[in-house]
């Protein structure tokens, strides 16, 4: 039990005391950890980086668990031959008794005392308190695939989350549109063709922030999440984000990750990967390239991926974002 309660708690150990990684001499355990990272669900990414990270813990942990258990099963086979024989010839008068520092151990008073609070009131309360955490969640996750459910139906009805504008259609030459992070969807009046390939470049004009506080007044208390148009994930969220997750408007995706969307109506978003056109350098506007290929015809769209709750008012969680870029849209030749 203690050896699994390790393993379980290497994400916790890995964030104060990071592991050994690649120098560690045991990094062969990398590679298999890798292949179960495939097959795994995701939500265990927590796990596999820790185990990537320290190699040499999970190779412990692991030991102690396999000869603990071995041991245990040792044991098991013991204590069932001896209590079969004894089951076997019930006339038979015990002639030995246990002994050794164990046996008195879980026989004195206070052992007992202890072990009926815990079997009694202890694990029941702890489990009761799980059962009414799970169901809280279940009843949290139910409430909130409602939420979506309206959003999605006011979204792909159109007109109301994605506003079309006057639109032009998009030509080889360049057409630039602002944009803010703070908008729940950005209409850009640029209009693209299915089939065909567009390159877009972003230009950041005010730094990207999640969570900045508008109300106070010195920007350094005020000071959000920095991040860029890729986003970011549970390496830079905080805690509370765990409660707005089933709110995010694409929830396989990054927080604050640029979306593309292409029509006011319908299910046409794009999450691209954008790529600095100036690695080498950190100017004061970075700038990102992507390209991406039509589905469909219509008007492009732009925002940030964040919750949306429906009876807060559908941008109450952007109201805190801060940030502004330019869009740069054309088809590519």
């Amino acid at each position: 039990m203690f050896g699994l309660l390790y393993l379980v708690c290497l994400p916790i150990l890995r964030h104060f005391r990071p592991g050994l990684g690649a120098g560690s001499p045991f990094e062969f355990l990398i590679p298999v950890v890798n292949a179960f990272v495939s097959f795994l669900p995701s939500f265990l990414n927590p796990w596999f980086e820790a185990f990537k990270q320290g190699p040499e813990r999970l190779l412990l942990g692991l030991l102690f668990v396999g000869l603990l258990s071995a041991y245990g099963s040792g044991l098991q086979g013991r204590i069932r031959d001896e209590m079969r024989a004894i089951w076997q010839t019930p006339n038979v008068a015990v002639t030995t008794y246990p002994v050794g520092a164990i046996y008195r151990l879980r026989t004195s008073g206070p052992y007992k005392a202890f072990y009926y609070w815990l079997t009694h009131w202890a694990l029941p309360a702890v489990f009761a308190l799980i059962i009414f955490a799970m169901l809280l969640a279940v009843l949290y996750c139910a409430v909130a695939d409602l939420s979506r459910a309206y959003f999605a139906f006011i979204d792909v009805t159109g007109g109301r989350v994605c506003a079309a504008s006057t639109v032009t259609n998009a030509s080889t030459q360049a057409e630039t549109r602002p944009f803010a992070t703070k908008s729940l969807c950005t209409a850009t009046g640029l209009k693209v063709k299915k089939g065909n390939t567009n390159e877009l470049s972003l230009k950041t004009t005010d730094g990207w922030e999640d969570g900045y506080d508008w109300k106070q007044p010195d920007p350094r208390k005020a000071k959000g999440i920095e991040t860029g148009p890729n986003g970011f994930g549970w390496d830079k969220a905080t805690w509370p984000m765990t409660f707005g997750l089933p709110y995010r408007r694409l929830i396989a995706s990054n927080w604050f990750a640029t979306v593309i969307r292409i029509g006011d109506a319908g299910f046409g978003e794009i999450v691209l990967e954008w790529k600095p056109e100036d690695p080498c350098k950190c100017p004061a506007e970075p700038r990102y390239k992507a390209t991406f290929k039509a589905a469909r015809d219509g008007e492009v769209f732009v925002y940030v991926n964040d919750s949306v709750v429906s009876w807060l008012g559908f941008a109450r969680f952007y109201d805190n974002n801060k940030g502004e870029a330019e869009l740069t849209i054309a088809l590519k030749p």
